[in-house]
């Protein structure tokens, strides 16, 4: 029967983890726009303060949830369904979140730390930023090829220069008076790709050292024009005659290329032979200790 096949078995179980790891950055949007709409955010003891009077324990949690307008939470929320949506199918839903919390946590430590009992009133700092860029930066680790446009850059900038180009523009602004905690952000950075080094071996696949080889080299390419599938092999007609696909690897290129169809048409838009070459890229990853 053609459900028993192994391509076939796994559709489901693919289908499923991608589904959970979308509704996750779902649920996280829908929990920050909610909070913004309930007005908890004129709720002081719930923002970060870095000063001995204020701080409790949990605001390095709350915070993240809390943000300073309409702006402040449109534009962590859309970056958010961008990135979010790119690297939550790669890494799973527990993954994922744990990147989000541990790279918000991060982001306030590193802000509590330049600046405890520094300012004078002190002032509380909120939002998702920190954790924000916590995903990009496992967006960058995990897809680093992949191509995104930023505002005034009329060309395609990879993940991996992305996000030096941000850490760059961070450790600059750091100190100036713009009422935003950069520093918040450089932790989101280190957070992430602390704990994908540590816990995400298998699915990182750039990291700082490879800086030493230049953006271009030693690592694969995204290629948005990737060849499609090829055609079945055998004539049969009938679904129980059709032959069981014959693969023997399957590059990063071409996962990169099929994560970005599921991101953009959904899981149900995957051949059954794309989901075959998925299920076999994993067994690589296992095989090869990764």
């Amino acid at each position: 029967m053609l459900d028993d096949r192994p391509y076939m078995r796994f559709r489901d179980d693919f289908a499923r983890h991608v589904r959970d790891a979308i509704n996750t950055v779902w649920i996280l949007i829908a929990v920050n726009v909610l909070v913004y709409l309930t007005g908890i955010n004129n709720v002081g003891r719930f923002a970060l303060w870095a000063d001995s009077r204020y701080f409790e324990p949990y605001q390095l949690i709350t915070y993240m949830f809390l943000h300073g307008g309409f702006t402040h939470v449109f534009f962590n929320m859309y970056g958010l369904f961008i990135f979010g949506r790119l690297v939550a199918p790669v890494l799973g839903r527990q993954k994922f979140l744990w990147v989000y919390f541990i790279s918000g946590v991060c982001g306030g430590l590193l802000h509590l730390l330049a600046n405890w009992n520094a300012a004078h009133p002190p002032i509380p700092t909120v939002g998702a930023s920190g954790a924000l860029f916590g995903v990009m930066m496992a967006v960058a680790m995990t897809r680093p090829n992949v191509e995104m446009y930023i505002m005034f850059i009329p060309v395609p900038v990879k993940m991996k220069t992305l996000v030096i180009i941000y850490a760059v523009l961070e450790i600059l602004s750091n100190g100036r008076l713009d009422n935003i905690a950069h520093l918040a952000h450089l932790g989101g950075f280190i957070g992430a790709y602390i704990f994908l080094l540590i816990f995400c071996k298998r699915e990182v696949v750039w990291s700082l050292k490879d800086l030493f080889k230049g953006f271009s080299g030693g690592g694969k390419t995204f290629d948005r024009h990737a060849p499609q599938d090829p055609p079945p092999a055998g004539g049969g007609n009938g679904a129980q005659s059709a032959p069981e696909p014959h693969i023997t690897h399957v590059s990063q290129k071409e996962v990169d290329r099929l994560l970005d169809k599921i991101s953009r048409e959904g899981v149900n838009s995957l051949t059954d032979y794309e989901r075959a070459e998925l299920q076999h890229f994993r067994e690589q990853m296992q095989s090869n200790g990764r």
